[in-house]
Protein backbone atom coordinates (compact mmCIF):
# COMPACT_ATOMS: atom_id res chain seq x y z
CA UNK A 1 0.00 0.00 0.00
CA UNK A 2 1.24 3.46 -0.89
CA UNK A 3 1.91 6.05 1.79
CA UNK A 4 0.43 8.67 -0.54
CA UNK A 5 -2.42 10.39 1.24
CA UNK A 6 -1.38 9.56 4.81
CA UNK A 7 -1.45 12.84 6.66
CA UNK A 8 -0.09 14.13 9.92
CA UNK A 9 -0.87 17.39 11.66
CA UNK A 10 2.36 19.17 12.58
CA UNK A 11 0.56 21.76 14.69
CA UNK A 12 -0.49 25.39 14.59
CA UNK A 13 1.87 28.31 15.23
CA UNK A 14 0.85 31.96 14.81
CA UNK A 15 -2.36 30.86 13.04
CA UNK A 16 -0.46 28.76 10.50
CA UNK A 17 -1.58 25.13 10.38
CA UNK A 18 1.05 22.75 8.99
CA UNK A 19 0.30 19.24 7.79
CA UNK A 20 2.57 16.69 6.21
CA UNK A 21 1.92 13.84 3.82
CA UNK A 22 3.98 11.40 1.81
CA UNK A 23 4.41 12.14 -1.88
CA UNK A 24 4.42 8.45 -2.86
CA UNK A 25 8.07 8.56 -3.92
CA UNK A 26 9.70 8.48 -0.49
CA UNK A 27 9.47 12.25 0.01
CA UNK A 28 7.44 14.39 2.35
CA UNK A 29 5.23 17.32 1.42
CA UNK A 30 4.55 19.96 4.07
CA UNK A 31 1.48 22.08 3.48
CA UNK A 32 0.91 25.42 5.27
CA UNK A 33 -2.55 26.89 5.56
CA UNK A 34 -3.87 29.99 7.29
CA UNK A 35 -7.42 30.90 8.20
CA UNK A 36 -7.49 34.52 7.04
CA UNK A 37 -10.99 35.42 8.31
CA UNK A 38 -9.87 37.27 11.46
CA UNK A 39 -6.93 38.87 9.64
CA UNK A 40 -9.14 40.15 6.81
CA UNK A 41 -11.66 41.54 9.31
CA UNK A 42 -8.81 43.25 11.19
CA UNK A 43 -7.38 44.94 8.08
CA UNK A 44 -10.87 45.97 6.90
CA UNK A 45 -11.48 47.67 10.26
CA UNK A 46 -8.16 49.51 9.98
CA UNK A 47 -8.95 50.54 6.40
CA UNK A 48 -12.41 51.83 7.38
CA UNK A 49 -11.01 53.82 10.33
CA UNK A 50 -8.72 55.77 8.01
CA UNK A 51 -9.29 58.15 5.19
CA UNK A 52 -7.12 60.09 2.83
CA UNK A 53 -7.74 63.09 5.09
CA UNK A 54 -6.04 61.58 8.16
CA UNK A 55 -2.73 62.86 6.83
CA UNK A 56 0.71 61.40 7.19
CA UNK A 57 3.01 61.30 10.19
CA UNK A 58 6.29 63.16 10.43
CA UNK A 59 8.23 60.12 11.67
CA UNK A 60 8.76 56.93 9.60
CA UNK A 61 7.19 54.68 12.27
CA UNK A 62 4.20 56.93 12.90
CA UNK A 63 1.05 54.71 12.84
CA UNK A 64 -0.54 57.13 10.35
CA UNK A 65 2.04 56.01 7.78
CA UNK A 66 0.90 52.38 7.84
CA UNK A 67 -0.44 51.33 4.42
CA UNK A 68 -0.69 47.53 4.74
CA UNK A 69 -0.43 44.58 7.08
CA UNK A 70 0.93 41.25 5.85
CA UNK A 71 0.62 37.83 7.49
CA UNK A 72 3.73 35.61 7.75
CA UNK A 73 2.75 33.31 4.86
CA UNK A 74 2.38 36.29 2.50
CA UNK A 75 5.78 37.59 3.58
CA UNK A 76 7.18 34.12 2.87
CA UNK A 77 5.69 34.27 -0.65
CA UNK A 78 7.10 37.77 -1.20
CA UNK A 79 10.52 36.47 -0.16
CA UNK A 80 10.26 33.71 -2.77
CA UNK A 81 9.37 36.34 -5.39
CA UNK A 82 12.42 38.42 -4.42
CA UNK A 83 10.26 41.38 -3.38
CA UNK A 84 11.21 41.01 0.27
CA UNK A 85 14.24 39.62 2.08
CA UNK A 86 13.09 38.57 5.51
CA UNK A 87 11.00 41.53 6.69
CA UNK A 88 13.01 43.98 4.56
CA UNK A 89 11.54 45.27 1.29
CA UNK A 90 14.25 44.38 -1.22
CA UNK A 91 12.44 45.74 -4.29
CA UNK A 92 10.30 48.80 -3.37
CA UNK A 93 8.91 49.22 -6.92
CA UNK A 94 7.78 45.59 -7.09
CA UNK A 95 6.30 45.91 -3.59
CA UNK A 96 4.33 49.01 -4.59
CA UNK A 97 3.05 47.22 -7.69
CA UNK A 98 2.07 44.19 -5.56
CA UNK A 99 0.25 46.38 -3.02
CA UNK A 100 -1.56 48.31 -5.77
CA UNK A 101 -2.81 45.08 -7.37
CA UNK A 102 -6.58 44.84 -6.67
CA UNK A 103 -6.15 41.15 -5.76
CA UNK A 104 -4.01 42.23 -2.79
CA UNK A 105 -6.26 45.03 -1.58
CA UNK A 106 -7.33 42.92 1.38
CA UNK A 107 -3.92 43.63 2.95
CA UNK A 108 -4.20 47.41 2.61
CA UNK A 109 -4.96 49.51 5.68
CA UNK A 110 -5.11 52.79 3.76
CA UNK A 111 -6.53 53.81 0.41
CA UNK A 112 -4.79 55.39 -2.55
CA UNK A 113 -1.85 54.19 -4.59
CA UNK A 114 1.56 53.32 -3.19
Amino acid sequence: MSDLGKRGNLGCVDGIIKTAHADGEGGLIIHSETDMTEFVDHTKRQFNERSEKTGWGDQPLDPRNKIAELPPLVIEDLNKLGIMRGYYIADPKAMAKWLNNPDNRVFRTRGGNV
